[in-house]
């Protein structure tokens, strides 16, 4: 039977009522507590579509419910008597973690995790619980502690998931009170210690946790180059998939991690200048080889995709690369270009590097709206599309890329 969207906010409210008032010493190894942790647990799915109504009511939730009233700390405490249920000492090994409560602990954490991603006041609120915060930390001390055997134990192991996956969900709201409260508590150093796990999906949340919480006092995240290939390898998978996520994290947000890395020391500690790279879509491939031609012939070192991917072992790491080292970005835009997501992809990280973007309008009179709006809006667009003779916008390209290397020489003198 169809119920009104009204109707279910009712039951999850009545659901969350209940699991808030069950006391912790009569009721939580009880049939009844592990019923209404399933049912909180399905709360989040109760509303299937249309999609906005799903998002307006898991919204509605985690703000005016979650976030309301004693809420935050009754949930603290379900959290805190969990945690020490599930490990009673900072020593984890066979006798002192309960199986039962830690499958009620990561349904429980991984439900309000689920709430945390979409609403920054009930992340804010939750980071003010002191309590649910110093649990966190024990969690982790009580884990580590576990001497290796951690990896064997699926259980334990997705606890250490949830937990690093709720420090990324609350951190990505960049509010500075969770932000400070996490650093007032130590949680930064479970993400950094995570950043060098072999696993996959501890690894990025951590990255991403690391990237949101960075500040150039901190120089939180270590820019070698094993790390960098890590995360380009992640966009690379991506964009592979259909919905362009991994891990269920987005191209966007990979894309602020590797841009928190600290390798700019590393990238402009050569005074050598590199080249400057033509980012394009296919629809205008005879433009940007005819272009490259020309500029070679100049004197310009040019990367140009056509002649520098021929022998590249991956595609996307060796993009990545040809656009930490240029000088300048020559974007040859178009409705194509801004219809193709690898060339948003290229044009969107050359943004994030801080790159000196010069635009060149390829198709006659075009207004780009949207990301590609935002990005040539900031720049002098240079009009290649026929509409001007070749050797009057030519030349007027020629000083803006001897602009770039200027600049790029100054910096670095």
């Amino acid at each position: 039977m169809d119920q009104s969207i009204e109707d279910v906010k009712t039951l999850t409210i009545r659901v969350i009522d209940h699991m808030c008032k069950i006391p912790s010493d009569q009721g939580y190894s009880s049939d009844e507590f592990k019923s209404i942790i399933h049912l909180f647990d399905r709360s989040f799915f109760a509303i299937e579509n249309p999609r906005n109504l799903v998002e307006d009511y898991r919204l509605w939730i985690a703000t005016k419910v979650l976030s309301s009233g004693e809420y935050p700390y009754r949930l603290t405490q379900i959290f805190t008597n969990l945690g020490e249920y599930s490990f009673g000492s900072l020593s984890v090994g066979k006798e002192s973690y309960n199986e039962q409560y830690i499958e009620l602990l990561s349904s429980f954490q991984l439900t309000l995790c689920n709430y945390l991603e979409l609403s920054e006041l009930l992340a804010e609120k939750m980071s003010m619980q002191d309590a649910y915060l110093k649990e966190i930390y024990r969690i982790h001390q009580a884990i580590l502690s576990y001497n290796g055997i951690c990896a064997e134990e699926k259980k334990i192991t997705l606890v250490v998931e949830i937990v690093v996956k709720t420090l990324y969900n609350m951190l990505q709201h960049e509010n500075p009170i969770i932000c400070f409260a996490f650093k007032k508590h130590n949680l930064i150093d479970i993400v950094t210690h995570y950043s060098k796990s072999t696993n996959t999906n501890l690894q990025i949340a951590s990255y991403l946790s690391l990237a949101y919480s960075y500040n150039e006092e901190d120089q939180l995240i270590p820019g070698d180059n094993e790390n960098i290939i890590f995360l380009v390898n992640m966009l690379a998978s991506a964009l592979d998939k259909p919905s362009t996520r991994i891990y269920g994290y987005s191209c966007e947000e990979i894309l602020k991690d590797k841009n928190s890395l600290d390798y700019e020391s590393n990238l402009n500690s050569s005074t050598q200048l590199e080249h400057l790279m033509i980012s394009y879509s296919h629809k205008q491939k005879e433009i940007a080889i005819n272009l490259t031609k020309h500029l070679k012939e100049k004197g310009y070192k040019v990367w140009f995709d056509q002649d520098n991917l021929k022998y590249a072992a991956n595609t996307f790491r060796s993009m990545a690369e040809a656009i930490e080292k240029s000088y300048a970005v020559c974007i040859i835009y178009s409705e194509n270009y801004k219809n193709s997501e690898y060339a948003e992809m290229e044009a969107t990280y050359a943004v994030c590097l801080k790159k000196p973007i010069i635009c060149l309008r390829a198709q006659r009179d075009y207004k780009p709206n949207g990301w590609l709006g935002l990005i040539t809006a900031r720049e002098n667009r240079i009009d290649i599309s026929g509409k001007y003779p070749f050797d009057e916008y030519f030349s007027t390209l020629c000083r803006r890329i001897d602009e770039c290397i200027q600049i790029k020489t100054d910096h670095c003198s």
